[in-house]
């Protein structure tokens, strides 16, 4: 039964994850950019190797297209975030300079 419960957990902290992601590409324009680059990078390198082999990646991998890894620097933000109960407006505030300032 423990690890039930706690297979639940997780799937409801993911899905937690994934709500604030989209609220936060939708109300503010912010997305863990790096790990798309990196999404996109291992896509074609699965393509490639597929391709390679005579056969192809499911088209549904690009139609759902769902990030389901942060990087390290949203996951660090979001900890503390929670530790310090920050107030939605002063944790963006940390957030915006931290997901620009990784990308270059």
């Amino acid at each position: 039964m423990p690890a039930q419960v706690q297979n639940e957990f997780l799937v409801l902290v993911h899905n937690l994850l994934i709500l604030l992601s989209t609220r936060l590409e939708a109300e503010e324009g912010l997305r863990d950019e790096k790990v798309e680059v990196k999404y996109e990078a291992a896509l074609q390198a699965r393509e490639r190797v597929a391709k390679s082999r005579g056969r192809s990646v499911s088209p549904w991998v690009r139609v759902l297209r769902r990030i389901t890894r942060w990087s390290s620097q949203f996951t660090r933000w979001l900890q503390d975030a929670l530790l310090h109960r920050w107030e939605w407006t002063e944790g963006l505030a940390k957030l915006r300079p931290l997901m620009h300032a990784y990308l270059r």
